[in-house]
């Protein structure tokens, strides 16, 4: 049985959250480049205050961690699991090497294509910095949120297949500022989280995953739309 805190943390997630995202959109699409680092802050902020009332309210039910997907078990599923998040990360570390030596005019046709991202996407070596920051709080504690905690709570209820696909549907929703159509794809990589956490039972490799996908498309948004327009000017990614 659900106790008042886990409906009003499921209420939270699946309305306040998407209907802030949704008004919040058209005040996004004028904030000053100044005024970026200050918003990266309190996406932060939120994020941890939420996470963390979530890990509080779970403790003091006196519920098992574990339910939440904070174990890693040995075995070969662990293991093959490591080996995706390694390889995945010599992807993207190899695509961004590639991309810093990309011609102007393919980043060109490529900014067009960015859509409602755009909106949040660092333009300088500074903001850069603290994407990266945003990039682990959105990998952490979106992952505790609408994987980790949304499964435990709703699959009971929906099964474990309708709880990621609703998991996958709200957390499309709570991406409201994108725009539709990014948030469709936003809804295809949160079911991909959702069954990597369903085959693995572990929430660590979808927070891995997360993270990655996130720098990824925080330092492919800086070398498009940084301030001084030079997509060739070299970046080290080690």
């Amino acid at each position: 049985m659900l106790a008042p805190s886990d409906w009003l943390l499921l209420a939270t997630i699946v309305l306040v959250v998407p209907l802030y995202s949704y008004l919040n959109r058209r005040r996004l699409e004028t904030v000053a480049e100044a005024n970026r680092r200050s918003l990266y802050l309190r996406s932060m902020a939120a994020q941890w205050l939420l996470a963390l009332v979530t890990l509080y309210a779970w403790w003091r039910h006196g519920r098992p961690f574990d339910a939440l997907g904070f174990t890693l078990e040995p075995g070969i599923v662990t293991t093959s699991a490591e080996i995706v998040c390694v390889m995945a990360t010599i992807a993207v570390v190899m695509r961004l090497r590639t991309m810093a030596s990309w011609p102007p005019e393919k980043g060109t046709a490529l900014r067009e294509r960015i859509g409602g991202t755009a909106i949040v996407l660092p333009r300088t070596k500074p903001e850069l910095a603290w994407f990266f920051g945003v990039a682990l709080t959105a990998g952490i504690c979106e992952e505790l949120l609408y994987r980790g905690f949304f499964f435990a709570v709703a699959a009971p209820y929906l099964t474990i297949y309708g709880a990621a696909v609703a998991s996958a549907i709200v957390f499309a929703l709570g991406h409201a500022y994108q725009g539709w159509r990014k948030m469709a794809l936003v809804a295809v990589v949160g079911l991909f989280l959702g069954a990597f956490y369903f085959l693995t039972g572990s929430i660590v490799f979808p927070m891995f995953l997360h993270v990655l996908i996130d720098v990824n498309g925080g330092v492919s948004g800086y070398f498009l739309l940084r301030s001084d327009g030079k997509l060739s000017e070299p970046l080290t990614v080690d």
